[in-house]
């Protein structure tokens, strides 16, 4: 009988504990993990989930928190443009290839999947979008569009934007794309407010509306210089500077400048032979290169024969092997949009 109730007793106690660990569970909260901070609002959703994920406790507590360090982040620096500087003179239908040099400055990688693309502007060509090569964070990278000039004469200009994998645009410095800025065929800049009175047919192409451009020895002299270099290391005799193939440049340049266009063609309809003969010089052949920048935008000499240099038509003319001597001129004049104009006359006896 004692037995018996022993066996009672024990039994008793085993249920009473099993209903005690029920009645008082133990419960741990995870803590609520600290937001990233520094990532793109273009790359972090902007609400939460419907429901906060399950995180399971560490049986340990960790020695050190976790960083947090968020998504990477796209950007872009222009550099350079290695080819078409802006303002960049074509005949209508002329193709041509505008390259731009930029630097990643965000700390994301990029690669094909990201994207040069058409934003707005002129469409010049077919082109819409190009993709990238790869590039680490800090590296540069030259990035190639194929162009065509419009049909027609005029100002043109294309914007082009640089887009991640996700098809999102990153900033290029402080603006949101890069740019090609061209001229077509005889170029208004702009209208003169007094329409300028042409010289007499055959003349050096000059109006006479009031204007006095500022001219610059140096950039003459450079220009010469740097067209003589380029034809040596291709194997071909230096020009001679010819005085009377200067003032036919030199003409041209100022007639541009005070009138306010780009063109082969002067302001009173002249061409390149006919200013060439206009200053007396008795042509068998005659090549002409223009070039207009603002010489605060870097219009300078090295920046023309880099241009030449870099189109086949005008490289052509500097490597003309029948050319014996050639002219510069230059002129700037601050009342005219493109600022500064250079005109280069190769001619052979």
């Amino acid at each position: 009988m004692k037995r018996t109730l022993l066996y009672l007793s024990m039994g008793l106690i085993i249920f009473l504990s099993a209903c005690g660990t029920a009645a008082a569970p133990a419960t741990t909260v995870p803590p609520t993990p600290a937001p990233a901070t520094g990532a793109p609002a273009t790359s972090v959703p902007t609400t939460e989930p419907d429901t906060a994920p399950t995180v399971a406790a560490p049986a340990t507590a960790p020695t050190t928190a976790p960083t947090a360090t968020g998504p990477c982040t796209d950007k872009a620096s222009f550099v350079a443009d290695v080819t078409v500087p802006d303002y960049s003179h074509f005949d209508q239908r002329a193709s041509f290839t505008k390259t731009w040099r930029v630097k990643n400055v965000g700390t994301c990688t990029w690669t094909s999947d990201y994207k040069a693309m058409y934003a707005h502007g002129d469409a010049l060509g077919n082109v819409t979008s190009v993709p990238l090569s790869q590039a680490a964070p800090q590296e540069t990278l030259d990035i190639s569009v194929d162009m065509a000039a419009p049909a027609r004469d005029g100002k043109f200009q294309t914007f082009f934007q640089l887009v991640n994998a996700s098809g999102d645009p990153m900033p290029v410095d402080d603006g949101a794309s890069v740019w090609a800025l061209i001229t077509v065929g005889k170029v208004l800049a702009a209208v003169p407010t007094t329409p300028p009175t042409p010289v007499p047919s055959g003349g050096a192409g000059l109006s006479t509306i009031s204007c006095v451009p500022q001219g610059n020895t140096d950039f003459l002299n450079q220009t010469a210089t740097l067209i003589n270099a380029a034809r040596t290391s291709n194997g071909l005799p230096a020009l001679t500077v010819n005085d009377q193939l200067n003032t036919a440049a030199q003409n041209h340049s100022q007639d541009m400048a005070c009138n306010n266009f780009l063109s082969h063609t002067g302001w009173n309809g002249s061409t390149p032979d006919s200013r060439v003969a206009a200053a007396g010089y008795a042509a068998s052949l005659t090549r002409e290169n223009i070039y207009a920048q603002p010489p605060q935008f870097g219009g300078t000499a090295q920046a023309a024969v880099d241009w030449w240099m870099g189109d086949q038509i005008h490289r052509d003319a500097i490597l003309n092997p029948l050319v014996k001597e050639m002219g510069v001129g230059y002129a700037a004049y601050s009342r005219s949009d493109l600022g500064g104009y250079f005109t280069v006359d190769f001619a052979a006896p």
